[in-house]
């Protein structure tokens, strides 16, 4: 009973809100020319999960939900964003100095994703770093390939296909490792987005030659690096739809949501949408669906 009074009043906060995208696989999405490019802009704030700022002259994005108030949701809203503001201010100094864009653009596969002439490219590329702030005052992050078709004159950009790639770090920080890490902390963390950037460059390739499209494994999946926090009880409740596919390692899952939300926020499942890379001990619910 008392789970489902925390689902109730969560779902009031949020069925508003509620609109979800269907992840499409690269090999199947109608895009005629699927090569890409690598580009320094950031995603638009219409792309990224609800209540996400970018951390100014940085590619990180922090993600948190504080603030919000019960049947307010207008007044709630405005002070979660003036919460989520203030601390990406906070984070412009630490571990932010490190550059995905710029360890994207230096990686060993790079030179295999990437179109030659950047001008023939149909996809762009946008590295993210996704620092979500949750419950436990702990941040979770995440490596994001944002992929966004190009959309040519007069097409409207939100017509086009959009795709996401994220795998998730094992690297948990409290804010104070993250304003202020120590050298050996730095380098650990640096070292895993290299590992996670060419995974992710694996990722778009496995996806555009088919191998990221079945559907035959329908499960549940839940983790703290979706669903970091919510307005009452334990995140721990909530779980993704998502199909589970091929992984060449028994410590990890590698899964596509199935539907999920573009841009709301974090609780409403805006950090889900797309395909992801985690390791099993860092999720808290995995298993087939019936």
């Amino acid at each position: 009973m008392g789970k489902l009074l925390v689902l109730c009043l969560n779902f009031a906060l949020a069925w508003p809100l509620l609109a979800a995208s269907k992840t499409i696989p690269l090999s199947s999405a109608p895009v005629a020319n699927k090569t890409f490019r690598l580009v320094e802009t950031m995603p638009e704030s219409g792309r990224v999960p609800g209540h996400g700022v970018t951390v100014e002259g940085t590619h990180y994005l922090s993600v948190q939900i504080r603030g919000g108030i019960l049947f307010m949701p207008i007044l709630g809203g405005l002070n979660v964003t003036r919460k989520s503001n203030a601390l990406a201010e906070d984070l412009k100094k630490g571990i932010t100095s490190v550059d995905p864009f710029q360890i994207a653009r230096e990686a060993p596969l790079a030179k295999v994703v990437l179109a030659e002439d950047p001008a023939t490219a149909g996809i762009e590329i946008k590295p993210v770093v996704i620092l979500q702030l949750c419950k436990d005052d702990l941040f979770r992050l995440s490596l994001t390939f944002q992929l966004e078709e190009i959309a040519q004159k007069n097409e409207d950009p939100d017509s086009k296909w959009l795709g996401r790639y994220t795998y998730h770090l094992t690297t948990i920080m409290t804010k104070e490792q993250m304003t202020a890490p120590s050298p050996e902390l730095l380098q650990t963390f640096r070292e895993e987005i290299v590992v996670a950037t060419n995974r992710l460059y694996d990722l778009i390739q496995k996806d555009l030659k088919g191998a990221l499209s079945a559907e035959d494994k329908p499960a549940k999946v839940g983790a703290l690096h979706l669903i970091g926090d919510i307005t009452f009880g334990s995140p721990k409740v909530f779980h993704v739809k998502a199909y589970l596919l091929p992984s060449e390692r028994e410590d990890e899952i590698i899964f596509r949501t199935i539907k999920a939300p573009l841009d709301k926020a974090a609780f409403l499942g805006g950090l889900g949408f797309g395909i992801h890379i985690i390791r099993k001990d860092m999720t808290h619910t995995c298993k087939l669906d019936d």
